[in-house]
């Protein structure tokens, strides 16, 4: 374990040991996947990227994010920057349901 500095909010600063922040809890829940794909619709109508589709969802479900095995999921670490209505439109009618 590493130690760090981390300014406290009256300016100070603390040394701790270990990470700073929590690794994010992932839904593991199947019925997530449904409240996924409406985060994944609506941004898309809207005109958002991925990213802004999974911070809508952890917003939405408790601060958990969507799973690597949910539907419609960005392929490469470059489409969570991408409008979703590009991504999805590329992809073929079948794929990645």
């Amino acid at each position: 374990m590493s130690k760090r500095l981390v300014i406290q909010t009256d300016g100070s600063l603390r040394e701790v040991m270990g990470d700073v922040f929590r690794p994010p809890r992932v839904s593991t829940d199947p019925a997530d996947h449904n409240a996924w794909k409406a985060c994944v619709f609506r941004c898309r109508n809207s005109g958002r990227t991925f990213n802004q589709a999974r911070a809508l969802f952890q917003r939405e479900n408790s601060g958990r994010v969507p799973g690597p095995d949910f539907p419609m999921m960005p392929t490469s670490q470059a489409e969570w920057y991408r409008k979703v209505s590009d991504v999805v439109g590329t992809r073929s009618a079948g794929a990645n349901r």
